[in-house]
């Protein structure tokens, strides 16, 4: 199981391959043309989008991404680490 300095590295790292420029954003169109490349229905790729906050701009920011993924990453070893006890 990976630690919290573990995730938050792997997705700045993912976050990172998205905003080449280091800007601290990426834009919401480049995120769903991935989702929709990885074959995602249309209804997860909208709550996807709402739940990474896209700001006026059309940018997702880098915390809020971070944030995002973290908080998924640690429901998801909460819920392991529940069925296995």
């Amino acid at each position: 199981m990976m630690a919290e300095a573990e995730y938050s590295a792997f997705f700045r790292d993912a976050f990172s391959l998205l905003d080449k420029k280091g800007f601290g954003w990426v834009e919401a169109g480049k995120v769903a043309e991935i989702l929709n490349e990885l074959k995602i229905d249309s209804g997860m790729m909208d709550a996807a989008m709402a739940q990474f906050g896209v700001d006026s701009d059309g940018h997702i920011l880098y915390e809020t991404f971070v944030d995002l993924l973290m908080s998924t990453s640690h429901a998801a070893t909460e819920d392991q680490a529940g069925a296995s006890g």
